[in-house]
């Protein structure tokens, strides 16, 4: 049986709604990937070698959203370069490569950013969110925009 490769965006959303959980492990089986809650460590869900990451950052400073939004999965889900999930510095290069992938126009990387900084920027987290939910082409981003401001939970 094969398993699809979960997309960066399947990722990311995922991300949002564990908020702060590290137990979902990728294992890459040849060209395939198998998720499953294994309880381990964080920094083996997003495994970026040095010079894969020194790519990403070139690319994502080039303007690459995608690249910017998986740096910033690296730092907030797998704890970056130390492995450990919510050390602060790896906190600050989540939110850093966030403001990239958004300013990109990467629109998973807006809807992240919206959600990091809604505690402490509201206004400017709802405006971002209400954007996604209204002109989002992706129905499942839209849907959990929407869902956010619904809920009023963005801003807690």
């Amino acid at each position: 049986m094969t398993t699809a490769r979960p997309s960066i965006v399947t990722l990311g959303v995922a991300a949002l709604m564990m908020s702060g959980c590290d137990n979902l492990v990728e294992r890459e089986s040849s060209d395939q990937s198998v998720s499953s809650a294994a309880g381990v460590d964080g920094a083996s869900t997003f495994d970026i070698v040095p010079a894969e990451r020194i790519a990403l950052q070139q690319q994502a400073r080039a303007g690459d959203g995608e690249a910017a939004y998986k740096l910033a999965l690296f730092y907030g889900m797998a704890g970056g370069e130390s492995g450990v999930a919510g050390d602060p510095r790896d906190l600050r290069e989540e939110e850093r490569w966030l403001r990239l992938s958004a300013k990109a126009g990467f629109e998973p990387g807006r809807h992240s950013l919206a959600v990091k900084i809604g505690p402490k920027d509201c206004p400017t987290a709802r405006q971002m969110m209400t954007e996604i939910a209204e002109t989002s082409s992706d129905p499942q981003l839209s849907e959990n925009a929407q869902s956010w401001l619904k809920d009023d939970a963005l801003c807690k």
